[in-house]
């Protein structure tokens, strides 16, 4: 019994040295960094609607005029309301820290206005109130002006929709200029017009 023992661990370390094959460390996962790591959140719980990104310094800020009604452009948002939704055509500009910045203009069924100036960025999606119109055309800074999450959601759904739908193209970036953003919505426009369900 002992011998047949002796005699199989003999054959076991022939055939090893035999076989001239040793362990090789694993191979190191291919690509750059973790990119091959899957990114496993869900999108409520991402801090932007686009991959993140370093912020651009503010640019000083400079009032348009007050909003005309032959200028005013109006939009349709994702969710329904009540409000007339528009923006001033002449206000509507893409600055070089990548912010777009515009005059919005909601009007209740009852005929109440409010005018603000805002600023969006695309990446990572924010927007902030630069100020507050007042009846007589001129422009009052809001006491606090902090960046704030654009989301999907009552009345935020308006910087939603300029954003997603209008703003910013699908690499974070916002488009060009105000003439490349109104092209994009009237485009939007002629597909809802069109659509039959």
């Amino acid at each position: 019994m002992k011998q047949g023992l002796v005699a199989a661990a003999l054959t076991l370390a022939v055939l090893a040295a035999c076989s001239g094959v040793s362990p090789q460390p694993a191979e190191p996962a291919r690509g750059r960094g973790s990119a091959d790591i899957p990114d496993t959140a869900l999108p409520s719980t991402r801090s932007s609607i686009f991959a993140p990104r370093e912020r651009l310094p503010e640019q000083d800020l400079e009032f348009p005029p007050a909003p005309v009604d032959a200028d005013l452009r109006q939009i349709t948002l994702r969710n329904l309301t009540d409000n007339k939704i528009e923006l001033d055509s002449k206000a509507l500009t893409v600055t070089p820290d990548a912010i777009v910045r515009y005059t919005l203009v909601v009007t209740s069924p009852q005929g109440a206005r409010n005018v603000s100036y805002e600023g969006i960025r695309c990446d990572p999606a924010e927007w902030k109130t630069l100020a507050l119109g007042r009846s007589d055309g001129s422009w009052a800074r809001p006491s606090e002006a902090e960046w704030q999450k654009v989301e999907e959601r009552g009345y935020n759904a308006i910087r939603y929709t300029l954003a997603k739908d209008y703003f910013c193209g699908l690499n974070g970036d916002p488009l060009k200029d105000a003439k490349a953003i109104f092209t994009r919505m009237r485009e939007q426009r002629a597909l809802r017009d069109r659509r039959t369900d």
